[in-house]
């Protein structure tokens, strides 16, 4: 009853709208210039008309489409992009260096250098770096080495300056401590006494167990290493 009575409004809407657009004097005009053209000026517009109705309902998906072809080149470059940055990502962290192993003449070398920076500006005689307390193997394969680094007739600025320099040499050294004693020839000045621990890893094959080999015997002997 309920879809009866619809289809019954429909057809009453449809005679309105008839109805209305017989009483149109632009649309009454309208058709009397089409029934006064020839045949062929009909079917011109009947055709033109069609045309016009098929690309307003294609336009829509048409732009979809062209929409979605734009989305796929934007995602393309964005993902060319993370590719990239993955891939520098990947080789910074194998172009970052590994953990060194230190001793007193090597740590010194580089201590030296960057005390005589512009920033620091102490000379090589003020410097001194010596073993320190702390040398232990924490597992095999890893070691802990302490290292004591004076620097004589200096201020707290160039102190701290330092420390942190070296602590920046490389991801294998600490900072331990850091202490000042008042020069006695110098007032304002200190020897200041900057502890670091260098944490160092041997390349695996120099820890791996050796293999042990069978000879044409049959007894075992262990290999040896390269």
């Amino acid at each position: 009853m309920l879809f009866e009575d619809q289809i019954e409004q429909l057809k009453e809407g449809l005679q309105v709208l008839q109805a209305r657009a017989q009483e149109s004097s632009t649309l009454n005009q309208a058709v009397e210039r089409y029934n006064s053209l020839s045949p062929a000026f009909q079917k011109i517009i009947l055709i033109s008309a069609a045309a016009l109705v098929v690309f307003a309902i294609l336009a829509a998906p048409i732009a979809s489409y062209q929409t979605s072809v734009e989305n796929m080149a934007d995602f393309k470059v964005q993902k060319n992009l993370t590719q990239k940055v993955i891939d520098f990502s990947k080789n910074s962290a194998d172009l970052t260096p590994q953990p060194k192993k230190y001793f007193s003449s090597s740590l010194g070398q580089d201590v030296n250098r960057l005390a005589g920076s512009y920033s620091i500006k102490l000379l090589p005689e003020q410097i001194s770096v010596d073993s320190d307390r702390i040398s232990k193997k924490i597992v095999p394969g890893a070691s802990q080495n302490g290292f004591k680094i004076i620097a004589k007739k200096s201020n707290i600025d160039q102190a701290t300056a330092l420390a942190y320099s070296v602590k920046k040499l490389n991801k294998s050294l600490l900072l331990t401590g850091l202490d000042f004693q008042a020069n006695r020839e110098m007032p304002g000045y200190f020897d200041s006494t900057i502890r670091v621990a260098n944490l160092s890893v041997e390349p695996i094959q120099s820890v791996l167990p050796k293999p042990e080999v069978t000879n044409s015997k049959g007894s075992r002997r262990k290999g040896r290493g390269r």
